[in-house]
């Protein structure tokens, strides 16, 4: 297994006590595609909360999402209700903006970023 294949898991716990970043002059995409089933709500409300913190967000609505989750790579025992791809990375269910920030700005050398569910 190389490291490109591994995802950042976060939980409750991965998020407390990171540090706060400053969000200005940032060098990094906020154009961000989110893969998700048309009726789901909570994919929906994500999409705004990631809006709300100016992110530039394209939806892709499927009724197959898993070929999706398939295709860019996201383990089965990480899948969550939505995926979006931002700037190289994979990002699997309900990831903070400070989350995305985050791995955004460090660049680690894994796939992506999940909080599975």
């Amino acid at each position: 297994m190389t490291a490109k294949s591994i995802f950042f898991i976060l939980s409750l716990f991965g998020s407390v006590g990171v540090a706060t970043t400053s969000h200005a002059g940032e060098a990094y995409s906020k154009d961000i595609t989110v893969y998700k089933n048309p009726e789901c709500r909570c994919c929906k409300r994500w999409i705004s909360y990631l809006k709300k913190n100016d992110f530039n967000v394209t939806e892709v609505s499927t009724r197959d999402i898993y070929a999706d989750k398939k295709r860019l790579g996201v383990p089965v025992k990480l899948a969550a209700c939505h995926t979006a791809v931002i700037d190289g990375y994979v990002v699997e269910g309900h990831v903070t903006t400070k989350d995305i920030r985050r791995l955004l700005l460090l660049r680690p050398d894994v796939k992506g970023i999940a909080v599975p569910g």
